[in-house]
């Protein structure tokens, strides 16, 4: 097996032992993300259109997209950030650090749920983490090249 094929393996299995552990994720996710970006929860609520909830879990599907396909196809999801980075900082007004927060919320909770002993899913999450940031950070030149 390729090392390609087994980080896309691990990946998998990080995310199978969460979905066992905690079903769905977007609980535990908005919890850690609120909780270090309260002032958030006034735009998800604005945005929601009287559904916050519906759009917190659009929300969560999009980053775990983003999460899981990492490893198996990063230029795709390059320019899905590309497209929604500045979208959501110059149209909607979100945060570049809301965007970035929940990516790390959610790597945070796939974390948790990793046997402490298991450094090498922990040092994928650090991976794919550290490629979304530098991704993100690609995506937001564009916003400041512009202005």
């Amino acid at each position: 097996m390729s090392e390609a094929n087994a980080r896309i393996e691990l990946m998998e299995a990080i995310l199978v032992r969460a979905a066992d552990a905690l079903g769905d994720l977007g609980a535990p996710v908005m919890k850690q993300f609120y909780a270090k970006y309260p002032q958030a929860r006034a735009s998800f609520e604005a945005h929601g259109l009287g559904d916050p909830g519906r759009l917190e879990a659009s929300m969560i599907d999009s980053t775990l997209y983003c999460i899981m396909y990492w490893l198996e196809r990063p230029m795709e999801i390059r320019l899905i950030l590309a497209d929604q980075v500045p979208h959501h900082c110059e149209t909607l007004h979100v945060e570049l650090d809301w965007f970035r927060g929940l990516v790390h919320a959610m790597i945070e909770v796939l974390e948790a749920t990793i046997p402490p002993e298991d450094e090498e899913a922990r040092a994928l999450c650090r991976f794919i983490r550290t490629g979304l940031d530098e991704s993100t950070d690609q995506a937001a030149a564009t916003i400041r090249r512009r202005n």
